[in-house]
């Protein structure tokens, strides 16, 4: 009988046990890919405007959502401006599933920027 009590214990703590083993994902489970950043030279008042766009990859073992943040730079490697957002909205992506971004219009453009820099800062469940 206690045999019995003792299987039918770690029967109910198990499932628990096994979820918490399970690794939250982390920003290193996604990946941008097919990013691009260019100058429109366009005319008018928003001119030139810079063009973000890119895909957010979720390679996590589990359905999450991840923010990204561009940072653009000058020459001395200060931040002169930055843009973020979550590309998939409040939703989280499945395992291997990608959503397109564009945060086209999002950041002014200034001559003195001179390199940029992608990256996933914010990983989370919705």
């Amino acid at each position: 009988m206690k045999q019995l009590i003792i299987l039918a214990s770690a029967l109910l703590v198990l499932p628990f046990v096994a979820t918490e083993a399970r690794a939250a994902c982390s920003s290193s489970d996604f990946d941008v890919q097919n990013f691009e950043l260019s100058v429109d030279n366009c005319r008018g008042r928003n001119c030139p405007r810079l063009v973000i766009k890119g895909d957010l990859v979720n390679n996590c073992g589990s359905d999450a959502a991840a923010r990204i943040e561009v940072e653009a730079l000058n020459g001395s490697g200060r931040v002169v401006d930055s843009v973020d957002g979550w590309p998939a909205r409040t939703s989280n992506l499945a395992p291997g599933e990608a959503v397109s971004f564009d945060f086209t219009g999002m950041m002014d453009f200034e001559r003195n920027m001179e390199d940029f820099s992608v990256s996933i800062v914010e990983v989370r469940e919705w």
